[in-house]
Formats: structure tokens, sequence, C-alpha cells
């Protein structure tokens, strides 16, 4: 029997219910605008049952409380369980140089990621770092996630041909969230100056460096010469599968992860996908999601803005809402199947949709979804016997 939709206590429940067996957890997300929870619509789960052959069957209930159609997306994907961080650490250093993007936008992502947390009832806090505290806190944070964003740089005391204490750091258990320029690519003393010459670095060997493995493809993919950014897919143009069932949204795709070594190497597309190339390269993602030894890599393709000031459109945005939502949840998307449902919800009208996944071996749980415009507040979890 499931009773009524209650506040979240995500890491409480969550953990609870990943111990009890063999268990799947059906987690609905109930909808909200600026006016409070639920003042878009709500959700629940109607009915759920185990099928021969191991499909999951799950009906979901949304209702409307306002007076216009709302569109809906109902989702359900295979997830593991994963602790939420109890702290983000985000890089913002005013005097350190943002390559692919400005310092005060990297303020306006700290200040909305927090926002973002409390909507979704996680109590992750969020701290900054400037440049100079990087290789402190490494040594003192193995488990911890750190955002790079916009600056796609990094102190060569963290990273160089020398120094590989970023990557060490992230296989012992720490998770990086990288958005803007190619992985590694940058790397500049702590002194250095915003507004100066490009910094140096390791350029493309640094992404090896990191992971063992070349994760983007070089530049060019095309024929414009040897420097043009223009010669690489800018945006993906196809959701994959996880992407829409999160309700994902960023789509630069520059620096995008090969998908074909992503996959490879035991990663997850979560974002779009570039269409194919002329080249015969393989496809590129916005959103790569990669375990790397104990921890794991975050890879945004792209930042708020790009060389040759071509903007991500709305790049900002979308960056921070997809940030929060794969940073608030104690879970993480496994491969598997996945099941969308977009459909129009009338005024204050009430409608169940039919999910359906066999989910695989290695899923602890199965997130249900509901989306409104792609705002979403994580309210209830429950066990489901199967």
């Amino acid at each position: 029997m499931i009773g009524r939709l209650r506040r979240p206590r995500l890491r409480s429940d969550l953990a609870r219910l990943a111990t009890v067996g063999s268990l799947f957890v059906v987690a609905v997300l109930v909808l909200q605008s600026s006016e409070g929870p639920g003042a878009l619509a709500s959700a629940r789960v109607a009915s759920w049952a185990g099928l021969p052959g191991g499909t999951l069957q799950v009906t979901v209930e949304v209702s409307s409380h306002r007076p216009w159609p709302l569109p809906i997306r109902a989702a359900l994907l295979p997830v593991v369980f994963a602790p939420t961080a109890t702290s983000v650490y985000v890089l913002e250093d005013p005097n350190y140089p943002a390559l692919f993007g400005t310092t005060p936008e990297v303020a306006a992502l700290v200040s909305f990621l927090g926002t973002e947390f409390q909507r979704f009832g996680s109590s992750t806090t969020i701290a900054t770092l400037d440049a100079a505290q990087l290789p402190d806190f490494l040594s003192g944070n193995r488990s911890a996630t750190l955002i790079v964003a916009n600056y796609g740089c990094v102190p060569s005391a963290v990273l160089s041909s020398q120094n590989d204490s970023l990557g060490s750091w992230i296989r012992a258990g720490g998770r990086l969230v990288w958005a803007g320029g190619p992985l590694g690519y940058f790397e500049e003393p702590a002194a250095s100056s915003a507004g100066g010459p490009l910094p140096g670095g390791m350029g493309w060997a640094g992404q090896v460096r990191l992971l063992g493995f070349p994760l983007a493809d070089p530049l060019p993919v095309g024929s414009e010469g040897p420097q043009s950014i223009n010669s690489s897919p800018m945006l993906g143009v196809s959701p994959s599968p996880l992407a829409e069932g999160l309700g994902l949204a960023y789509n630069g795709t520059p620096f995008g992860a090969n998908v074909t070594e992503l996959t490879a190497h035991g990663g997850l597309s979560l974002g779009f996908e570039s269409a194919p190339l002329s080249s015969g390269a393989a496809a590129r993602t916005s959103i790569a999601y990669l375990p790397v030894g104990n921890g794991s890599l975050v890879y945004f393709g792209g930042a708020v803005n790009d060389p040759a000031s071509q903007y991500v459109p709305e790049g900002g945005v979308r960056l921070a809402q997809d940030v929060a939502v794969l940073l608030a949840f104690p879970f993480t998307p496994t491969p598997g199947p996945v099941d969308v449902r977009n459909f129009d919800l009338g005024p204050f009208g009430t409608q169940q949709v039919l999910l359906q996944a066999t989910p695989p071996v290695r899923s602890e749980g199965v997130l249900v979804q509901s989306n409104v415009a792609g705002a979403v507040l994580f309210a209830w979890a429950q066990a489901v016997p199967y």
C-alpha cells in the first residue's frame, strides 16, 4: 500500500532501502514551480508488478493543480545507489584564467546550485575554493565532489607531466565534474592572472594522463584547418535514452566525449549526441558519466560559451540544472532499458501512465520520474518487492 506523498528524507530512506535484499526502489519526482511544492502537479505510484520474463511494470498517476494544460514526461530507468555528497566544492577564483566563460558565471552557478539542492530536498552544502587551495583540498578530501566549470584549466600543482594528484584523487574516490574545454588540456600555476596569455599544458595528452585513454577526440575532426573549432560539432542533436529519462538539457559538444570510447570504458552517455560526422569520427555526447577507479567523472562537452564566441543556447542555466539533478540524489544511472512517456495533462486533470522495463542485473533500483517543463522535486521513495 502506498501512503501519502511526503517531504523527502533522501539519504536515510534510500540508505535503508538499499539494504533490504532483492527489492527495487520506486521514486517519484513531484512537480513544482516558484509558487511552492506541488504548485504545478503531483504524482504517485498507483501500482507495480513483476511480469514473467523479469519485466517491471509501474503505473504512475499524475494530477494537475493548474487551470491550463501541462506537458508531462514520465520515465522509468535503472539506477544504483551512491552516497550523496554532504558538500560540493566549486573552483571559483577571480584571479585565475576562466577560458570558457567568466568568473561571474561561476558565481551564478554556485548560487543556482544552492537553490536547486534545497528545492530537491537535498541537504548538500556548497563551498568554493581558489586555485591555490586545490592541492591541499585533494589531499584532505578523498571522497568529495569538485566542480571545475568555465575555467578549462587547473593548477599545474595538481596535474602535469610530472604530477597526477588530480587523477589519483579521482581514482581514490573523488568525483570530478568538468565543464569547459577539453579535459586536462590546460594547466597553469595557481598564481596566474586572468586575462594573460593563453595557458600552457599537456594539451590532448592531459586526458590520457588523468584517465589512461583519450576520452575526447583531438581537434580537428573535419577539414577546416588545424585549430578550427568550427570543424567540431558544436551541439548534440539526439538525446540519449538516459538524457531523456533524466530530463537533462545541456547539449554542447565541441569537446564532447567520444561515445564509442566512453562506452568501451564502462561509461554512459547522459547527454545529447552529435550527428554522424563526414570524417567517420564517432559521435560525441554533451554529458558523459565515467567510473574511474573508486571515483567518477561527469564530463560536459562544452561550457557556458565556447571559442569563436559561439554560445551553447541557454548554456549556463542548462549546465546548472543538469549538475543539480546529477548531484542532488543518492543514485547513479546504469546501463539498461529506459521507458519514457510524454503526454499532455488537461486543466486540473488526473491521468495514469504505464511504464515498463526489464532492469539489468546490475540495477539496485528503479527511478520513476515525473517531469513538467524541467521543474521537478524529489519527493518520495518506496521499496518494491520484486
